[in-house]
């Protein structure tokens, strides 16, 4: 910490400055001028956005705090903490990260997993993850110059269940003759982990939207679904655009969205067309199954 000595006292070097310039003495006072020109010499001094004084660098190096950005549980079992790093380390620069946390006003811990989640993460484990406390923590990066430390993030794991997004979104059209007001379509997707479903902690709900390709702006919702299926009845012809997403019913927040699923609903022509193709192709089958027939089995019969 640096101090500067003025007045019998030592106070930090910000407001001694500013004591010093207040207190002015007549301008033919030439050493008055020389002690003032040094302070104005030196370089600005940085306030530390943490407990803990004022910082001896300058303002264009003043290190950033590390910010934990998100936190993250896939079924209330365990859960996931990330944080930004240091934006403006010199090179060569090592750095440290340390997560520390308390559980409802408890005692500091020091993070259980640095690894499993990868690089500027804090996994907390099933031995770890309590439901309905309040875990507080901060993220201190630890250098050779000085230690940064984060604000406080505070969290119920209830708060942060974000689930998977689901998969394997696929139609079938329930009347493929149809006639000109629409057809019916049963949708139907799955959930990527069912194992985060097996204790009961979670019960999903889904979210469908889609709308017609020409019409980007315009999405119809089906909403509060508690099966990974749904029926769009009377669906006019065109072409379609699909996805759907999930929460855990009482907690959490979305999941992404799936991938966009691409539907067609055909005219009654072409699904009459592809039905008479069909019908023609079995048909020609059929008539030659009974001509092969003729030709090897009933001379063998004659003989």
């Amino acid at each position: 910490m640096r101090r500067v000595e003025s007045s019998g006292r030592t106070t930090h070097g910000c407001f001694n400055m500013t004591t010093q310039l207040l207190t002015m003495p007549s301008t033919s006072d030439s050493s008055w001028l020389r002690r003032t020109s040094a302070l104005l010499d030196q370089p600005p001094l940085s306030v530390l956005t943490q407990p803990g004084g004022f910082s001896s660098f300058p303002s264009s190096k003043r290190p950033v705090r590390p910010h934990i950005y998100k936190c993250r549980s896939p079924n209330m079992e365990v859960f996931t903490c990330w944080w930004h790093p240091l934006s403006n380390l010199t090179e060569g620069e090592e750095v440290n990260y340390v997560l520390t946390y308390s559980k409802d006003k408890g005692p500091k811990r020091e993070c259980p997993d640095y690894t499993s989640a990868g690089a500027n993460s804090c996994h907390f484990d099933s031995s770890h993850t309590f439901i309905w406390n309040i875990y507080c923590m901060n993220v201190t990066a630890v250098m050779a110059r000085q230690n940064v430390t984060s604000p406080q993030h505070c969290l119920d794991v209830a708060d942060i269940v974000e689930t998977e997004a689901p998969v394997n979104l696929t139609y079938q059209l329930m009347d493929p003759g149809g006639d000109e007001i629409g057809h019916d379509v049963l949708l139907s997707w799955t959930y990527p982990r069912p194992s985060d479903l097996k204790y009961g902690w979670i019960t999903l709900v889904y979210e469908l939207q889609y709308r017609q390709v020409s019409e980007p702006d315009k999405w119809k919702v089906k909403q509060s679904l508690r099966e990974p299926e749904v029926k769009l009845l009377g669906l006019p012809i065109n072409d379609y655009v699909l996805r759907v997403r999930c929460r855990s019913q009482n907690y959490g927040l979305w999941s992404k969205w799936s991938q966009p699923l691409l539907m067609n609903i055909p005219s009654r022509a072409q699904a009459g067309t592809d039905t008479l193709i069909m019908v023609i192709l079995v048909t020609t089958i059929s008539m030659m199954a009974i001509l092969a027939f003729s030709v090897c089995v009933i001379p063998q019969c004659v003989r």
